[in-house]
């Protein structure tokens, strides 16, 4: 995904429907120990209204599914990219067998809120994988002056420079493992390493032990402040390949890379290029 908008921070509304988002829901009788025996985020006894941050896996350990999870009630409304809900619906059908689950989708629309709020009745969850990241909430309510003007390239932009990755948008199923697109660096969500087993769970559990991921992503942005390249172009030091671009809002965006390699070049000083642009790679903190 590459958005060329005129250069602001300025977030130009306070409510911004983000168009690439659908919710599914799931209740059911079985619903909450079937879905902690699936994915890799823990649920046990979340309180209705909180939220976190999870993936359903490839039994290789890879990213098929991720979503922002919210208890409601006793259902739990998964907030997913809605060219990814059907197959999500079609997994979690075949993982079902005999349990007492009922997998609906439904027609809420997402919107965030990046701006500070004074007010104490507050809507939404604050985003679990970062602060930087507002408040999200799910309605079927909404004004029409919500959809003349498409603010999520405000989002995008605030999602980019606060170094997080997503599922369609810097990466494809079954391609990244959690670590890769940092699971386990978000707060209370993501992946919980004490949880019992789900669907890829040996795999990450191993990554974790061993402590190595070689492959991360990272910001980037060109060094002359032009757009990046397409999303998917490599970017190249000394001939060799280290990356490819991923998900840029202009000059800024993010990569996936080998991060030993790219330490290594940034020791040696060396240029990293991407179409014949220089760029400048930046571990997020």
């Amino acid at each position: 995904m590459t958005i060329n908008i005129m250069h602001s921070t300025e977030i130009k509304t306070d409510k911004i429907l983000l168009h690439d988002r659908a919710i599914l829901e799931v209740y059911g009788n079985h619903a909450e120990i079937f879905l902690q025996n699936l994915i890799t985020c823990n649920i046990i006894g979340m309180n209705s209204g909180h939220a976190t941050f999870g993936g359903l896996l490839t039994p290789q350990g890879k990213i098929l599914h991720e979503f922002i999870l919210q208890k409601k009630g006793d259902s739990f409304l998964l907030d997913c990219h809605r060219n990814h809900r059907d197959h999500l619906v079609e997994r979690l059908i075949f993982y079902r067998l005999r349990s007492e689950v009922i997998i609906k989708k439904r027609n809420h629309i997402v919107f965030v809120q990046l701006k500070r709020s004074e007010s104490i009745d507050e809507e939404g969850f604050l985003d679990p994988r970062s602060g930087n990241l507002g408040r999200r909430w799910f309605t079927l309510l909404y004004s029409e002056k919500n959809l003349k003007n498409d603010f999520s390239v405000e989002w995008h932009r605030r999602r980019i420079e606060s170094g997080i990755p997503e599922l369609g948008h810097d990466f494809h199923s079954d391609q990244v493992f959690p670590h890769e697109a940092f699971y386990d660096r978000y707060l209370k969500s993501g992946v919980d390493f004490n949880k019992g087993c789900y669907v890829g769970q040996e795999i990450v559990s191993r990554m974790q032990n061993r402590g190595i991921t070689r492959k991360r992503f990272v910001l980037c942005k060109t060094e002359n402040g032009e757009a990046l390249p397409e999303h998917g172009i490599e970017i190249i030091t000394k001939g060799r390949r280290v990356g490819t671009i991923g998900s840029s809002i202009n000059e800024m965006g993010l990569a996936f890379v080998r991060w030993d390699r790219v330490e290594n070049a940034l020791i040696s000083g060396d240029i990293f290029t991407a179409n014949g642009q220089k760029i400048i790679l930046n571990h997020p903190q």
